[in-house]
């Protein structure tokens, strides 16, 4: 491509006066510059040989992933917005520019109408007053940013991190055991803290601290500052020996399970730990230090804090908190973390919406709406977003994504007067792609979407889901202030109306199980066909599909996975899910009970029961018939759920999971082995009263 060497120099001076602005203010500044797509390598280039090699060159390295470069700070970041845009990573890149720096978006003028979220974000920038502008096929043209000027900054900008040094310093030299909170927005000198305490701290005494966080690049801030303080010590990766202190980097997964000894946890980027993990920590460790970014690109805002401060309510009332809001990585007002803000709403917080009148449910009206219509409706489209993020544990710029560019996506809304109380995120689903069915149910493919049809093929075993049409509940949500208020299950109840009139054969979701979520969904109907293996590392539960036949043809099929589910499931409660919750496997068993069906076992194993029960056979000898009659109990009829909540818990974690006696004694608050056969020959002898 032929180069105009004084047309690029005049660029050059365009953007050396932008770049000696910022330095001036102390803010970092954005710029963008509209290109078409084979003329933005040159200008990438351009940039990095005539302005800054500490750039992060985000335009070609499409691999990168947000975690990837969190910890790390850069003179100037290079964004293309493509049609493989990362919101997260967008969000997180201007996280990691220093103050003084340029963040510069490359932008197609003209993208393809299918990029929707391209078009948010470019309609924003468009309309932001802190981008310099530039179109270089314009002789250039140039937008001018609102003209910004040195801004001085009157307070001590330390002042709110000396207090949380010191707060540090007290809690590791005092003898009793203590909690400290420190939670702020990303560049307020939040990890720099942690790393300056504990630099001084190694000084005077000899110490023993530990360092988590869910990813160990996410603690290169904290290591640089410890070693900023001690210059002399001996820093390898996330690893310090200094005297006879020693400061370590330890993987989440490797500290639950090893729990070693330590004078000091700290628990860095809390929100990516679920609240289950950060409890077991409390309960394990006499003092620690957790730090969390709010509003940060991880979607850690009022929805992760008011579930964590209850937590430590719950568990440790003494705790410290500590909130920095006065930034220091850049000046106080700086334009980019605005802009950042509010394209992705990360630092607004869902209205209370709290009413004097008592909310009447034949007012509420039921709106129907789409993400074309969201896109046009900025004031719609951050009332549903809130609630969303509100409601949920975590809620990312990816999911904003996702909520204005998914294929076959409705919203509806549940609104009283002028306030939205709820709204759920349905989508289409279908999978006819014969070709296709056979490869998802061989494993040798999973292309993106259709979750429930995929799996009850994958899954199941049932290739026959592709003939049915479904709909998904993507999301639920419900305003804080108006939830256990009924307002969710009319909602439900509409989903359903609507869709019976629609003709779809199956309603389905996906959700991260808990007891009381399967108790809202079990309400309706819903029946459950597969348990996640694993746990979500955010919200720690298991992931739990469900599904509702609206028509005979479709009950036909759930019928036959209904006990393939069974089947499955009684076989990895004594493999995969052996360590499953009880509670959840009582929710799951007792919906599943069902007297239509008729109980079959032979004599031979109901005598062995009775021998068991009744008489002083050993348990191991009976076993092979003791499953199978608590098997065929549970799947054909409702004796179940006549048990009490302890009984029907210990034949979970005895008969069906195999835990140890110990496990089984210390759950359910028993004495010992006897006390467990006791108990457990009393459940089984109510249960041969239902074969009477």
């Amino acid at each position: 491509m032929q180069v105009d060497f004084a047309y690029v120099m005049k660029i050059k001076a365009i953007i050396d006066k932008h770049r000696q602005r910022a330095k001036l203010s102390g803010y970092r500044l954005p710029l963008v510059i509209y290109r078409h797509e084979e003329c933005i390598d040159h200008y990438r280039h351009f940039l990095s040989l005539y302005i800054d090699p500490r750039i992060l060159d985000l335009t070609k390295n499409t691999h990168y992933k947000a975690n990837d470069i969190i910890g790390h700070e850069y003179e100037m970041v290079l964004f293309h917005l493509s049609k493989t845009f990362d919101p997260n990573l967008f969000a997180a890149a201007s996280g990691t520019l220093k103050q003084g720096g340029l963040f510069v978006v490359f932008v197609t003028e003209k993208p393809s109408k299918q990029f929707y979220f391209n078009r948010y974000v470019i309609s924003r920038i468009k309309r932001s007053r802190h981008f310099l502008s530039i179109n270089p096929e314009r002789n250039p043209e140039v937008k001018e940013p609102v003209t910004t000027t040195s801004h001085l900054i009157t307070s001590n900008p330390f002042e709110q991190q000396n207090l949380a040094v010191s707060a540090i310093e007290k809690l590791v030299t005092k003898k009793n055991r203590g909690v400290i909170s420190i939670t702020a927005d990303r560049g307020r000198g939040k990890s720099a803290s942690i790393g300056i305490a504990i630099g001084r701290l190694i000084q005077k005494e000899s110490l023993n601290l530990l360092i988590t966080a869910p990813n160990a690049a996410a603690t290169n801030i904290i290591f640089k500052h410890i070693q900023l303080t001690q210059p002399d010590i001996n820093l390898k990766k996330q690893h310090v020996n200094y005297n006879t202190s020693t400061v370590n980097f330890i993987a989440p997964d490797k500290l639950i399970t090893l729990q070693p000894e330590a004078d000091l946890l700290i628990v860095d980027e809390a929100s990516g730990f679920n609240m289950h993990t950060l409890t077991q920590l409390i309960n394990s460790y006499p003092k620690i230090i957790f730090s969390t970014t709010l509003h940060g690109y991880e979607g850690s805002g009022q929805s992760f804090a008011n579930r964590f401060y209850q937590m430590l309510d719950n568990t440790y009332p003494k705790f410290q908190s500590l909130k920095l809001t006065q930034p220091i990585r850049w000046n106080a007002g700086d334009p980019l973390e605005k802009f950042i803000n509010k394209i992705f709403f990360l630092n607004e917080e869902l209205p209370s919406i709290k009413t004097t009148e008592k909310l009447n449910h034949q007012n509420i009206e039921f709106l129907s709406t789409d993400n074309e219509r969201l896109r046009l409706d900025d004031t719609l489209l951050k009332s549903v977003y809130l609630l969303l993020k509100g409601a949920h544990y975590k809620t990312s710029p990816n999911d904003l994504r996702q909520l204005l560019t998914s294929d076959n996506s409705e919203i509806l809304i549940a609104k009283y007067k002028t306030f939205i109380l709820a709204a759920a995120v349905l989508e289409k689903e279908s999978l006819q792609n014969s070709n296709l069915v056979d490869q998802i149910y061989k494993g040798q493919r999973r292309p993106k979407g259709n979750l429930i049809p995929q799996s009850i093929i994958s899954h199941l075993g049932l290739k026959q889901a592709a003939n049915y049409r479904y709909l998904r509940i993507m999301r639920i949500a419900v305003h804080p202030d108006h939830q256990n208020n009924g307002i969710g299950s009319l909602l439900m109840e509409q989903i359903i109306s609507s869709e019976k009139l629609a003709k779809t054969d199956f309603i389905g979701s996906s959700f991260g199980a808990t007891p009381q979520l399967l108790r809202f969904w079990n309400k309706f109907g819903f029946r459950h066909l597969r348990v996640g293996y694993k746990k979500n590392v955010f919200s720690g539960n298991n992931a739990m599909l469900v599904t509702l036949p609206l028509n005979a043809n479709a009950e036909k099929l759930q019928y036959e996975a209904d006990n393939i589910f069974i089947d499955n499931l009684y076989a990895q409660l004594q493999a995969t899910h052996n360590k499953l919750d009880p509670e959840l496997v009582y929710e799951i068993l007792s919906h599943f009970s069902s007297c239509n069906q008729q109980i079959d076992i032979s004599q031979k194993a109901k005598d062995d029961v009775i021998s068991f029960t009744r008489f002083n056979r050993s348990y191991d000898d009976n076993l092979a018939s003791l499953k199978k009659f608590l098997f065929e109990i549970i799947a054909h009829s409702n004796a179940f759920k006549t048990l009490n909540k302890e009984q029907a818990t210990l034949l979970i974690l005895k008969v069906l999971q195999n835990r140890d006696m110990k496990e089984i004694t210390q759950h359910l608050g028993m004495t010992g082995k006897k006390h467990v056969f006791k108990e457990l020959k009393t459940s089984f002898e109510n249960l041969l009263k239902y074969l009477r």
